[in-house]
């Protein structure tokens, strides 16, 4: 694809080139003059026109995603019954590209969240051959006390070093065996980030990233917990996002942390 684009602008810069040529030393002034104003004339049409094309290829991209979403949720509430479900796929690109599976038991429903070559249909048995990018679960507990035990809230521990996160928000870190874990408490929610030091990995930078992120992306107003990696590898799922709402709790695990905080924010 970069080989195209790069021949088709070369392609587009000669032709600027041949129609920008100095004309004849006999050439009249005017002439000129003429010249060049139709060349600007050209240059401000080419502009607007690029800038139209931009706006329009981002809204219709827009759409896209959105129409995307709206169709396999439907069909996802169509077998799987009321559910909670994001109503933005959090991705930056290739939302024409999103593909969903799901699997369910007795008492859980999971959603695999994909991007593929292609749009496959629903739950298509192929989708298995693709790496999820994030998962949905909704699991059912007997009642609201066992499904609280199943989120990891923890409190800030006393007497550990502190750090300042920004927008009000102090963590404290803890560290040992090569390993640092930052951990701070907002609203209902805790969060926990780990880093491996061994690997010259800084909880910090990261822990000041989520609390922006928590800013604009707001979590569910419900108790829960997000325990989260500095370091991830391809297709790892290792962002993860868990609150309880009654008897029933829900899970998002995603390759991005952002990504994960985007969908969670649109779920209804």
């Amino acid at each position: 694809m970069r080989i195209k684009q790069i021949a088709a602008f070369a392609l587009v810069l000669t032709a600027l080139l041949g129609g920008c040529q100095k004309p004849a030393s006999q050439a009249k002034e005017s002439s000129s003059a003429s010249a060049s104003q139709v060349s600007k004339k050209s240059e401000a049409e080419s502009s607007s026109s690029e800038a139209s094309s931009s706006s329009s290829t981002s809204t219709d991209q827009v759409q896209a995603a959105t129409t995307r979403i709206a169709e396999l949720n439907k069909k996802l509430t169509d077998v799987l019954g009321k559910m909670p479900l994001p109503q933005a796929d959090g991705l930056g690109a290739g939302s024409d590209h999103l593909n969903i599976r799901y699997a369910q038991t007795d008492t859980s429903k999971t959603i695999y969240y994909s991007v593929g070559d292609q749009a496959e249909a629903f739950n298509a048995a192929s989708l298995q051959n693709e790496y999820p990018y994030a998962t949905l679960t909704e699991t059912t507990y007997a009642n609201n006390d066992a499904a609280a035990g199943q989120v990891n809230y923890q409190q800030n521990a006393a007497g550990l070093p502190t750090t300042d996160l920004g927008s009000g928000v102090t963590g404290t870190i803890d560290a040992g065996a090569g390993q640092r874990y930052l951990h701070w408490n907002k609203g209902q929610w805790s969060f926990l980030v780990h880093a491996a030091a061994v690997n010259g990995e800084d909880p910090v930078a990261t822990g000041k990233q989520i609390v922006t992120w928590a800013n604009q992306y707001a979590l569910p107003d419900a108790r829960g917990a997000a325990e989260l990696e500095v370091g991830t590898s391809f297709a790892a799922l290792n962002q993860k996002f868990t609150w309880q709402v009654g008897n029933k709790v829900y899970q998002v695990q995603a390759h991005s942390a952002e990504t994960a905080m985007k969908m969670i924010a649109s779920i209804h």
